[in-house]
């Protein structure tokens, strides 16, 4: 009992605190949101356009016939404090846009789609469309780790 009675004090002169913020970039990519992505038409744009407006992408997947940039938007801040000292820092969301490529390098997807307060990257078979096959197209060679 007294263990506990001493936690409670130790924790409960310290506070946290979340304040959400409206989306903002404080560095990092520029975001390639809808206003960046406009140039893209489904069926027509090729993948020397997107490298032409967009850069080297973040992650190349499947052949290159998908391209994922990700960027990060600050969309909460944390305030922590207690005996005399504090911290603050602000929270990122993670953001990522996934083009397509078909065959002869053409768009036939893209889309952006952000995290909920997560830096986790999502898993490589979430980036993919829904009609690719989650088999691969050969095997993979053999992986040696030193």
């Amino acid at each position: 009992m007294k263990i506990i009675f001493a936690f409670l004090l130790i924790l409960l002169p310290a506070a946290c605190m979340v304040v959400p913020t409206p989306e903002h970039r404080d560095h990092g990519r520029v975001p390639c949101d809808d206003e960046k992505t406009t140039f893209m038409v489904k069926d027509t744009t090729s993948k020397e356009e997107v490298l032409l407006k967009l850069g080297e992408p973040d992650l190349v997947l499947s052949h290159e016939r998908i391209f994922v940039y990700r960027w990060e938007m600050v969309a909460a801040s944390f305030f922590v404090c207690g005996y005399g000292a504090g911290a603050a820092g602000p929270i990122q969301r993670p953001h990522f846009l996934i083009i397509e490529f078909d065959d002869k390098n053409i768009v036939v997807r893209h889309e952006v789609r952000a995290s909920v307060f997560s830096s986790r990257t999502p898993s490589v078979e979430t980036l993919k469309s829904p009609h690719q096959s989650s088999a691969p197209t050969a095997p993979a060679p053999p992986t040696r780790y030193h």
